[in-house]
């Protein structure tokens, strides 16, 4: 229930403060400046900001669950593991298909959300697989995420810079095949 002006204020540690109405007797900015509990721009107190900081994080960590998306398949039971997002994510339906044809088992996780890190599905990729495979169009930024959450599990990069050229199915089939080897 959203509070009427007055009665309370727009800013708590645990709950996300429902967006005010134009004209409902609130000070209504859409910025990324930091504000006060009132939403009064307050750019230059760094007690302020710092607890705006820590309140959006606080309601971050607390609906993490709410907050991520994944597509995972057969992530309890493959021999090679997949996390891929964006564009680089498409590539990985017809490498796994290929490569189950070849006999191996292969489970992926495709990132829809990349903050907050999606820990618990890749741990669960990473507790059920002997490798997972990153494929990147750049150096590698996820793959020290998934690095940081697979334990003892060895993740593989497959990196891209190719001024606009994609990871292919190939690419990733060849990686799959030469990882399970």
């Amino acid at each position: 229930k959203k509070p009427k002006a007055g009665e309370q204020v727009f800013f708590g540690l645990e709950s996300v403060a429902p967006m005010p109405s134009i004209g409902e007797g609130f000070n209504v900015a859409v910025t990324g400046s930091t504000h006060d509990e009132k939403g009064v721009r307050f750019t230059a107190d760094p007690v302020t900001h710092r607890r705006m900081i820590e309140a959006i994080n606080n309601k971050i960590r607390k609906n993490v669950d709410d907050i991520v998306q994944v597509e995972s398949y057969n992530i309890e039971d493959c021999k090679v593991g997949i996390v891929a997002y964006g564009i680089t994510s498409r590539a990985i339906y017809e490498a796994v298909e290929e490569a189950e044809k070849r006999g191996v088992k292969v489970g992926y996780v495709r990132l829809k959300t990349l903050w907050p890190f999606p820990e618990k599905p890749v741990q669960k990729l990473a507790e059920n697989s002997e490798k997972i495979i990153v494929p990147e169009m750049n150096l590698g930024q996820i793959v020290n995420e998934v690095k940081r959450v697979a334990g003892y599990t060895e993740v593989v990069p497959l990196n891209k810079i190719g001024g606009g050229e994609l990871i292919t199915p190939e690419e990733i089939l060849e990686k799959i095949l030469k990882e399970t080897k």
